[in-house]
């Protein structure tokens, strides 16, 4: 992210993608959990290959639709 902490991905069989959030020195600090926008969006579609950027609140991911094409997507984070 901007403040260089590393971001680890990880997507369950139900398609929940969520990230664990590390300091510098690689302790956990935080995990991430997308689960909420499933409910508002569907299944989040988006391989493990597809990049990701965390820029302070927000996550931007590539996401594939019903026909596999790309979109770059904006979810908030809410502490």
């Amino acid at each position: 992210d901007d403040q260089g902490r590393p971001w680890i991905r990880r997507t369950n069989a139900q398609g929940v993608v969520t990230f664990d959030v590390y300091d510098r020195a690689g302790k956990p600090v935080a995990t991430v959990d997308l689960s909420a926008a499933i409910t508002e969006v569907g299944e989040i579609r988006s391989p493990a290959f597809l990049p990701f950027v965390v820029r302070k609140e927000n996550v931007y991911m590539v996401v594939l639709d019903d026909d596999d094409v790309q979109h770059v997507v904006r979810y908030q984070i809410v502490r």
